[in-house]
């Protein structure tokens, strides 16, 4: 009967992948293995480690984008032209667009604070009437809508796709 001596238990780094996990745990076993060989068994097993960790970075950092995306629409409910249009009398109604751009065109009754000074010029606008926000594309008005939730406002509306789309009345100043 044969006896198999074992040598005490090593860890050294994979010398494919200088990772600390099962293929470090080399067993010197008197045979014809040798560490070279036991590293080769687990190198694919090495690569399929780094590729899961990539995939789940993957998958948090778009869990993420999409959470934060939800976060947003709670904030500011966006509303097309149509029923934008239909109270804008009764709403106070804010142009987040640099004042140049405001100048440009408008829409008639809306007030200019750009979001550069949006967090500075919020605290003007009244908590018991609703908010109509817009801006360019929309994307500023989901940012001062986060930004008015936070501070307490509860009625805080955003034109969809922003004034770009716009086919309703504008007032300019160059005219």
């Amino acid at each position: 009967m044969e006896s198999v001596i074992l040598s005490t238990f090593q860890i050294e780094p994979c010398i494919f992948c200088h990772s600390a996990h099962s293929c470090l745990f080399l067993f010197q076993i008197i045979s014809n293995i040798s560490i070279i060989n036991l590293c080769e068994i687990f190198k694919e097993r090495c690569r399929l480690d780094t590729w899961l960790i990539i995939l789940l970075a993957a998958v948090v950092v778009l869990l993420l984008l999409v959470l934060n995306g939800f976060r947003n629409m709670k904030s500011v409910k966006s509303l097309p032209e149509e029923e934008f249009k239909k109270d804008l009398r009764r709403v106070q109604l804010v142009d987040l667009r640099e004042k140049e751009k405001y100048e440009y065109g408008h829409i008639m009754g809306a007030r200019n604070i750009p979001m550069m000074n949006f967090s500075m010029k919020m605290n003007s606008l009244r908590k018991d009437q609703p908010i109509y926000l817009y801006d360019q594309t929309g994307r500023l008005s989901i940012r001062a809508g986060r930004m008015l939730k936070k501070a307490g406002y509860t009625d805080i509306y955003m034109l969809k796709n922003g004034i770009s789309k716009w086919t309703g009345k504008i007032k300019s100043k160059n005219k």
